[in-house]
């Protein structure tokens, strides 16, 4: 059995822990005093310019970058991340694991925090095996989502197209982008709502085991369905023509395809007269020679007596346009 080509893209930030109960505070907070000290600023100055630069830019460090690359990214990151303060505020989401094990496909974390933190968290909620990879913001080229680069760097390091993804985030602006590259998207938390570019929302993580259950269902239904009577029809009308144009090779024959008058395309042999015509259906007409066709769909017949041809396509003939479908 073919393996399954999902890939479940995790956020980690209030999607496999709530962050909001003490932790993006905390990192706001040592974010502020960083900058207020490396910048010469007031902590309310510092304060305000953090949050103009997660709002303009997706995360606090991106803004940084710009406007202030003189800036230790290393440094930063390792002061706005105590991880010690950090893990002792986690509060993990509940079901979790119980729901990563029930998804099909592969899985991995896509967050815009720093890979070490990336890590010691899922290490700490004992979700470290239920993941096949790990991803922080400098593990795909110090990008944020919802930069679009961002995804595509992530996709290219797990070998899968966008198509076959699955995000689950927290953030709006996030899933429009995921949404924008072709991948599925799931509004994972309780103040979540429906939105044109999202594919599901959900409140927990035991409902979005259950939506993970309908798509399983979906596939299984569509892999047992047989195509559909008008596509069917096509594929043995195409496989058909195939076939009778071979024999007509192998044969050495000479043989052509043209629209006959009820517009199916069909094959005949060009000579002699008196040929069945043969459609792309299996069908067939007896008894079809060239001087039954309209003049305007054939060119020069054989003369039956000496070998010669005979035009008898009429003055107002124009070549057949021939199609081979």
């Amino acid at each position: 059995m073919q393996e399954n080509p999902t890939v479940w893209l995790f956020d980690l930030d209030n999607t496999l822990h709530n962050a909001d109960a003490g932790i993006f505070t905390l990192i706001n907070r040592a974010m502020t005093r960083y900058m207020a000290r490396r910048l010469k600023l007031s902590e309310s100055a510092a304060s305000d310019l953090r949050q103009d630069y997660w709002h303009r830019y997706g995360a606090t460090l991106a803004g940084l970058q710009i406007h202030h690359p003189e800036i230790d990214i290393a440094e930063f990151l390792r002061e706005s991340h105590p991880i010690d303060a950090i893990l002792t505020r986690l509060h993990g989401m509940p079901e979790t694991q119980n729901t990563l094990s029930r998804l099909k496909g592969r899985k991995a974390v896509f967050s815009n925090g720093p890979s070490f933190y990336v890590r010691a968290v899922v290490n700490a909620l004992g979700l470290e095996n239920r993941f096949d990879a790990l991803f922080g913001t400098d593990d795909f080229g110090l990008l944020y989502k919802p930069n679009p680069q961002a995804y595509l760097n992530v996709c290219r390091l797990l070998d899968v197209p966008p198509e076959c993804c699955i995000m689950v985030d927290d953030s709006a602006d996030n899933l429009h982008q995921a949404k924008a590259l072709g991948m599925k998207t799931v509004r994972f938390g309780a103040k979540s709502h429906a939105l044109p570019f999202i594919d599901a929302s959900v409140s927990d993580m035991a409902q979005l085991a259950r939506y993970a259950e309908t798509l399983s269902e979906h596939r299984q239904n569509h892999y047992n369905t047989p195509y559909p009577p008008k596509i069917r029809k096509n594929v043995m009308r195409k496989t058909f023509l195939i076939l009778m144009t071979a024999a007509a090779l192998l044969s050495g024959c000479a043989w052509e395809t043209y629209q006959d008058g009820n517009g199916k395309t069909a094959v005949r042999q060009k000579y002699p007269a008196g040929t069945p015509v043969y459609y792309q259906d299996g069908s067939y007409s007896k008894n079809m020679n060239y001087n039954q066709y309209r003049p305007e769909r054939h060119a020069v017949l054989p003369d039956q007596t000496d070998g010669s041809e005979q035009d008898v396509r009429g003055q107002n003939w124009q070549k057949p346009k021939f199609q081979n479908r």
